[in-house]
């Protein structure tokens, strides 16, 4: 047997299968960044779950996956909580009323705005 675990540029995969290793891609983009918050800036959403949560905005088709990688032991307010935010989207053309494909923003401004607006319909 024989278990290839080595990614998406899989040397495994290229030596099984030569002729048909390549990868297919899919029509998403995708952005996901680490954010820090206290634990009292981010109550509402401990409260919520204290693992993750995600979730499709039908309007758009766009998805959002939300957990805490590091919550400290403990009530202290200003405790630092590291969380993990992912949104993605469908690269097609009229995605939130845009002429064109909408691809990941380059500037951590962009990424910020991506993130807050990653559910609404509206142009964000």
């Amino acid at each position: 047997m024989l278990i290839g675990c080595d990614g998406s540029r899989s040397r495994v995969r290229q030596l099984r299968y030569p002729t048909s290793f390549q990868n297919n891609s899919l029509p998403i983009r995708l952005l996901g960044v680490l954010v820090s918050f206290t634990r009292s800036g981010c109550h509402a959403m401990l409260s919520l779950d204290p693992y993750f949560f995600k979730g499709t905005g039908p309007l758009t088709s766009a998805y959002l996956w939300f957990s805490f990688l590091s919550v400290p032991p403990g009530s202290n307010s200003n405790d630092e909580v590291v969380c993990q935010i992912i949104v993605s989207w469908p690269y097609r053309p009229g995605f939130r009323g845009r002429e064109d494909a909408v691809d990941p923003p380059k500037s951590n401004s962009g990424k910020f705005l991506a993130v807050y607006h990653a559910g609404s319909p509206e142009l964000g």
